[in-house]
């Protein structure tokens, strides 16, 4: 039985150097335009900004959004919406 001294770190390492030389990658453009609505009540305008059609993907952090109501106001403006979060 043979036993290597390695680390994990090293030995994961040289793992994804490895897989990373295997996976081809195919070259792409991606533009992301960003429009902000700022301001009380802007909330509700959200709907005019978004087509019918679209799945809405929310992103947060730890949570505040959630104490402090914001994500019940999105979630009532963006009623028959496909979302996900």
């Amino acid at each position: 039985m043979t036993v290597f001294k390695m680390s994990v770190t090293k030995y994961l390492a040289l793992f994804l150097q490895r897989l990373i030389k295997t996976i081809k990658m195919n070259n792409f453009k991606y533009k992301n335009p960003t429009k902000i609505l700022f301001g009380k009540g802007e909330i509700r305008n959200l709907s005019k900004e978004i087509p019918a059609n679209a799945k809405i993907l929310m992103l947060y952090g730890g949570g505040s959004i959630k104490r402090n109501g914001i994500y019940e106001q999105v979630i009532e403006a963006l009623k028959g919406y496909r979302l996900c979060d």
